[in-house]
Order: structure tokens, then sequence, then C-alpha cells
């Protein structure tokens, strides 16, 4: 068959097969969830994929690979080899728990190719990584990167870098992009551009998100608890007390905002029983109702 663009795709019979029905496929889109190896090498025309679902054995790619999206794989970083090592590829993507593990290290390996960077919802701590890796690479982008402390001081010296796009991080990792930019102006280099969007996230000592976390109103606890098993349900990582330090105080706040009107409307409820009833007979009402112990104890 010689269909080129397939989307929403399950491999449920493995790649193999998938490769007897459509040989000459080139933008594929599909979920996998299985045992086998997943040998997309077979596939010698594809140019654009997007893989979603875990990976839980060895993975290749054809050389003719020019688009690669990964999202809930599984992938050990390790693997990212199989990845730097193929020769045209032009735009990688890496989201949600696409590689598992908190240090991703390029080793200095070059990816030959590449242009387009997007690191977006992956829970690694730290990235070592070197200008020689990224020779091509025009834009980087990190978004909604929680467990990352700071952008590789490297990428600053990567000579083709024109746009480091930062979007829901902690603060000093767009403190670590603008020090990069700083120091590239001191060299001279005038043509590299940042752009940092939507509001940044302070970043406190773990001492101190533990006391921020053990100091929250309970319904506020109990919220925040729903929350992240909501949030692992999607596979989604959400650290204790962690990333949602933002989120803590706005609930927390929203929780004093209610009571406090609560508090309000009682107090504004029970003035207007005792001084707006002319009859007393509100005030006839919750003096039965204090003395109704001392009724029901009086012999018959």
């Amino acid at each position: 068959m010689n269909l080129q663009t397939l989307s929403n795709v399950e491999l449920g019979e493995g790649v193999h097969n998938f490769q007897k029905c459509f040989p000459y496929i080139k933008e594929l889109t599909c979920i996998t969830y299985l045992d086998e190896e997943n040998d997309f090498k077979s596939l010698t025309y594809l140019e654009k994929l997007s893989l979603n679902g875990c990976v839980k054995k060895h993975i290749t790619f054809p050389t003719t690979l020019k688009t690669l999206t990964l999202r809930n794989c599984g992938l050990p970083w390790r693997e990212m080899s199989i990845i730097q090592s193929l020769p045209n590829l032009h735009v990688l993507k890496l989201k949600e728990n696409a590689f598992e593990g908190s240090c991703w290290n390029t080793y200095e390996q070059e990816f030959q190719q590449l242009k387009f960077l997007r690191l977006e919802s992956l829970n690694i701590n730290l990235w070592e990584a070197y200008s020689a890796s990224f020779p091509c690479l025009r834009q980087l982008e990190i978004i909604h990167c929680h467990d990352l402390d700071e952008t590789p001081l490297e990428m600053g010296y990567i000579p083709m870098l024109e746009l480091i796009k930062i979007k829901r991080c902690w603060h000093s990792v767009g403190e670590s992009v603008r020090k990069i930019q700083e120091e590239q102006r001191d060299e001279g280099n005038y043509d590299l551009k940042i752009d940092i969007s939507d509001h940044f996230l302070d970043k406190p000592p773990p001492q101190q998100r533990r006391r921020l976390h053990h100091r929250l109103h309970p319904t506020t606890t109990l919220l925040l608890r729903c929350r992240r098993h909501h949030s692992q349900g999607k596979g989604r990582r959400i650290e204790e007390g962690g990333c949602d330090i933002s989120y803590c105080l706005e609930l927390e706040i929203k929780w004093q905002i209610f009571f406090l009107l609560l508090a309000l409307s009682t107090c504004r409820f029970i003035l207007n029983s005792f001084y707006n009833s002319s009859s007393g007979h509100v005030t006839a009402q919750l003096l039965l109702w204090s003395s109704w112990p001392s009724l029901r104890r009086r012999p018959t």
C-alpha cells in the first residue's frame, strides 16, 4: 500500500507486521505497549515519528528520520546514544516521562544535524551538556521541567544557537539562561535571544519547603494529595512539598478567604435574627433551645 501518513495507530502486532502493510510510510503517530523490541529501523522511508507508550525493550530508528517526538516511553538515558547517532535528525521533542532518570549527560556525543530541541515535563534534576554535542542547534525549549535546577552554561557556546525559550520552570533555570546571554554579549555575540514566559516558581530550600507544607490547612493538604494522585495517574510526577509550592499558597489563601466569609455571614445572620425581629420570637426560640437539656431532665 502506498500510504505515506498515518495518525493514532496502535501497534498491537509489532513494527515488523506494520512494515509489511505500509512499507512506504513517511509520517507516523503511534502508541505502543509491547514487550517486544521496537524495530522502527525497518521503516526505511520514515521521516517523522511520534511515539507514545512504554518501551520495555531495545528500540531502533531509521537513518531517514528527521523529526522525533517521544512521550511516556520510560527509556533510560543511556538509550539516548541511539538517537544521537541519527544522521538526519533535525527536530527532537522529549515529553512527559520520555526518559527516566534524574541526570542526563550527553558525554560530548554529537547530534549531527539537530536544529530544534524541546524538553517538556521531564523529571531530570541535572542536565550536563556540552556545546560540541549540539553543533547545529538553533532553538532550545525547556517547558514544565519542575525538577531541573539550571540550564547548562555550555549551551551558550553553541555557534548556531539563536533562541532559548523557558516556560514554567524554577527561577534558577531562568537566571542561568540570563547568565548565558550576558556571557555571550560580553564576548560580542548579540544574536542569542531568550524568551522567558509565564510566572516563575521560586524554589525554596528543601527544609523550608517541608516547613511550609506542614503549616498548611488539613483540607489543603488533603486536596494536594488528591491532586498528586490524579497527576501520577496521568503519568506525571509531582514531588512531595516541592513542585506545588505556588499551588499550595494559592489554595491556602482561598481557604482562608472562604472561612473568613463564612464567619462574617454567620455573624450577620445572628445579628439580623436578634435586632430585626420585633416580636422577639427568635430570641425566645434561642432561649428555649439553650434550656432544652434541663427541660429533658425535669421529672414528669
